[in-house]
């Protein structure tokens, strides 16, 4: 039979004091909040991809919609000057949006779609699925979709003067972000036809290291 004193010196060295339960609990904690941060950032580095994806997308869509019909497919046949499309200008990217997708709404395939954007083959130069785009078709931003403000959607430029110059659309300044510099100033002119970018920062943040952009 053991002495009790025995049993009782067993028992201490076979517990945990309170100082190492909150030294293990403090661990745990350290080791969830490392994973739950390279998770998000993870989860964020595909977001933003998706959105790099998205983008050469549109790009590669209204291009090849030029090359089928020799024009950009610019709502109401454009004005002779240089057009974007933002977040302000939603009506404009559901038409645009309809025509590249083959006169189809992407959101509800089923459902006709009217656009004043000509697409007489009914060609599909884009595929966008309903997880893709807002309720009324238009393509959403993967790294913030359903968000408030202009991070919500794609920005969009085509040269609809024809002179090769896109951002040159005779005012003092383009739309065109230089990219290149920190401050993102607005570029002169690029040549490239078309060129789509996007906000892929955290809320509203403007750095330009996480934005997506086709040029």
């Amino acid at each position: 039979m053991k002495h009790p004193l025995s049993r009782l010196r067993l028992s201490k060295l076979s517990s945990f004091t309170l100082v190492e339960l909150l030294v293990v609990i403090g661990i745990i904690a350290i080791l969830a909040a490392v994973l739950l941060t390279a998770g998000t950032s993870a989860l964020r580095a595909a977001q933003r991809a998706k959105a790099q994806n998205m983008a050469v997308q549109i790009q590669a869509a209204v291009t090849s919609y030029y090359t089928e019909y020799s024009v950009y497919p610019i709502v109401g046949g454009g004005a002779g000057a240089d057009v974007y499309y933002n977040a302000s200008d939603l009506t404009d990217w559901e038409n645009l949006t309809y025509a590249l997708c083959g006169n189809i709404n992407p959101y509800s395939p089923t459902t006709p779609a009217t656009t004043t954007v000509t697409n007489t083959r009914s060609i599909a130069f884009l595929s966008l699925r309903k997880a893709d785009v807002d309720v009324n078709g238009v393509p959403v931003n993967p790294i913030n979709p359903y968000a408030t403000g202009v991070n919500q959607y794609f920005n969009i430029a085509m040269d609809g003067n024809y002179d090769g110059l896109l951002g040159n659309n005779g005012t003092a300044s383009g739309v065109i972000t230089n990219f290149a510099l920190p401050a993102m100033l607005v570029l002169p002119a690029i040549t490239q036809g078309v060129a789509v970018w996007a906000n892929c920062n955290t809320g509203n943040g403007t750095n330009n290291t996480f934005y997506v952009h086709t040029y």
